[in-house]
């Protein structure tokens, strides 16, 4: 596999950091962090980018705060300068990784999404399952708050080479101020919070990475099982069958694998 190299120039172009600020305002030009961020915007831009240059720039403390439809879950957002940033890593990285991903990944991509899902998983079933079939569905207990830091970057070295992006994404996943996993069967967040794992709910970087890291579990389901109906959405996935025995099979193999 080709690795690239010398991205971290083009994250940090003041042109790539004004593009990401517009991204990051979409739809929220009028909060007043953002009005203030405006304000001095070619400031605020240099200043994020001189930080970014001489290895300075240091991922502010999260905000908290839980949801509770569908599910209750732990929200975790910056503040808006450090969007800025994730934003310009996004827009570099997606282009590289939109390549590899499957079709039948849904989730945080342009043109797809749960009604493109809800569609294809109608046509199969109208297209190839007229006379029945059965449906494997799994769903990853607490994906983001699992989620192997240095698998996940092992995963990323594998495609970049540039250690100075290495190591800002590092720095974004590995944050130093706030901790993001949790323990398995602790539904409450009673039990505290577990280092080396997890992705905070909110970030727009956590979405690729969550992409990233379960796009292995799509390569190995569609070229290892040979899977024809897959999908995934996010950390819900679904396989088609007309042999129940097939997709015990998958099961099986994913487990020893």
């Amino acid at each position: 596999m080709k690795r690239v190299g010398q991205l971290f120039g083009e994250i940090v172009e003041y042109e790539n950091l004004y593009a990401a600020y517009k991204e990051a305002i979409k739809g929220k030009r009028y909060k007043p962090e953002i009005l203030r961020f405006t304000q001095n915007l070619e400031e605020n831009l240099i200043i994020l980018q001189n930080e970014l240059m001489h290895g300075m720039y240091q991922v502010s403390p999260y905000r908290q705060f839980f949801v509770t439809e569908p599910k209750r879950r732990l929200i975790m957002a910056l503040p808006f300068r450090d969007r800025v940033v994730q934003w310009s890593i996004y827009q570099t990285l997606l282009p590289i990784y939109e390549k590899s991903f499957i079709y039948d990944s849904y989730a945080c991509r342009k043109g797809k999404g749960a009604h493109r899902a809800v569609g294809r998983l109608q046509h199969w079933i109208r297209q190839d399952f007229k006379g029945g079939g059965y449906c494997l569905k799994l769903d990853i207990a607490k994906y983001f708050y699992r989620v192997d830091h240095q698998i996940l970057l092992s995963i990323i070295e594998r495609k970049i080479k540039d250690k100075r992006l290495l190591g800002l994404i590092h720095s974004i996943i590995s944050s130093e101020s706030d901790l993001f996993g949790v323990e398995l069967g602790d539904h409450q967040y009673e039990k505290g919070r577990v280092q080396g794992i997890g992705m905070p709910i909110g970030n727009l970087l956590s979405q690729l990475c969550a992409n990233i890291y379960l796009n292995e579990l799509d390569q190995f389901a569609k070229h290892t099982l040979k899977t024809k109906h897959y999908m995934r959405y996010m950390d819900d996935v679904l396989v088609l069958h007309a042999d129940k025995t097939v997709l015990r099979g998958c099961c099986s193999r994913s487990t020893v694998s």
